[in-house]
């Protein structure tokens, strides 16, 4: 049997993250593996989804600084990983995984290696110190690669364009994770419990943003842009290091009591059925899964205008606007606070619009790739 192993950086626990990979191997008749610095509250919690989906789960004590130290044990791990299951396929993501996990097949002879972008640090506009670092390491790596997919149109066409994977290896687009559409058009919630839970007024119009609370995410722009409209309270779901920063602006601005902290919630399908329009003012994306989920629940949508949001929101169903731009993000705000009707049509145009991005698009892409690299790369049979 073929195994697989699919390598991320960080999650609590299994999630949707690595799941159209999980299904089009096993799809295949392939045995999945998964690893990842994970967040398990025990050893019985991890065996129970290994069990459940019929995978094997490895923790790979990755740390998020590049430059750790630590990242030396991770590799190790790794490697000493792909020693002892002889992986036919590996199939990397995220910077520090997609590194240490194509060093490693490297280095174990690996005959199919996939390196998935979610998002280069290197694109138009970045910063050069990001083109100077990432951009030759990426060149790099990609020599050890035999597929490079990715996930939005802009680095697709960047990596089709300066990035040659090894011997006849491709540049592929994949539509992003692949989202569980019906997971979220069929959530059946009350949206007032999750109001009285945290104080908000039936009446009230709510803004919701998903996402770590970190500077990349740029929450305080919507902080501030919903300083002066009323009706809206904001509810931001995520856990980080900027917490208490963003809990002190909101105060400063007078609003404390119609900005509302969630930390990390399991029910995020129920969060959106709460909330009135989705807000996502990143900085940088590759293709957001929250920004996905907001649209296939029906969410009108206000996002930064970067790469991955603009194959996503289109003009009937939402804004996009410069992530700086606070004045912005309020008009937008403004326009669908003032009508129930344009809320409506947009969320009803983003719910058509994701059915292109949905599991079951990506599904069939990520089954063609695997079977095409083991058809060109350990088989042999292609012609």
């Amino acid at each position: 049997m073929m195994k697989l192993l699919y390598i991320l950086n960080f999650a609590r626990r299994l999630n949707q993250f690595s799941h159209s990979s999980m299904l089009a191997a096993q799809a295949l008749g392939y045995e999945f593996h998964v690893a990842s610095n994970w967040s398990y509250p025990n050893e019985d919690e991890k065996r129970q989804d290994e069990i459940k989906y019929g995978i094997r789960i490895h923790q790979i004590d990755f740390m998020r600084n590049p430059l750790h130290p630590g990242n030396i044990k991770a590799y190790r791990q790794i490697s000493s990983l792909m020693e002892h299951e002889n992986f036919q396929i590996v199939h990397c993501n995220t910077p520090i995984g997609g590194a240490l996990g194509r060093i490693a097949a490297k280095r174990h002879h690996v005959n199919a290696v996939i390196y998935q972008a979610h998002g280069f640090h290197f694109y138009q506009g970045a910063p050069w110190t990001s083109w100077v670092l990432y951009y030759p390491i990426e060149k790099i790596l990609t020599r050890y690669s035999d597929c490079i997919i990715t996930i939005n149109k802009e680095d697709y066409e960047l990596a089709r364009k300066q990035l040659r994977p090894r011997l006849s290896g491709k540049v592929v687009y994949v539509p992003g994770i692949g989202i569980d559409i019906h997971r979220y058009a069929s959530t059946e919630i009350e949206p007032a419990k999750i109001k009285e839970e945290y104080g908000i007024p039936d009446d009230a119009i709510v803004a919701i943003s998903v996402g770590e609370l970190n500077r990349n995410k740029n929450h305080e722009v919507v902080i501030r842009a919903i300083q002066g409209i009323p009706h809206v309270h904001y509810m931001i779901a995520g856990i980080g290091p900027l917490h208490e920063k963003l809990i002190m602006l909101a105060e400063e601005q007078g609003i404390a009591d119609r900005v509302h902290f969630l930390g990390y919630r399991s029910d995020i399908p129920h969060v959106y059925k709460a909330s009135d329009i989705f807000c996502l003012p990143s900085y940088r994306e590759g293709l957001s899964a929250s920004l996905m989920e907001a649209m296939a629940s029906g969410l009108p949508v206000i996002c930064s205008d970067i790469r991955g949001n603009r194959d996503l929101v289109l003009r009937q169903g939402g804004y996009l606007i410069n992530p700086k731009d606070v004045q912005g993000f309020a008009a937008a705000l403004n326009e669908l606070v003032s009508s129930d009707t344009k809320r409506v049509r947009m969320g009803k145009a983003n719910r058509k619009t994701i059915e292109a991005f949905s599991i079951n698009q990506v599904v069939p892409m990520m089954k063609s790739i695997y079977a095409e690299l083991v058809e060109r790369n350990i088989t042999g049979t292609s012609g």
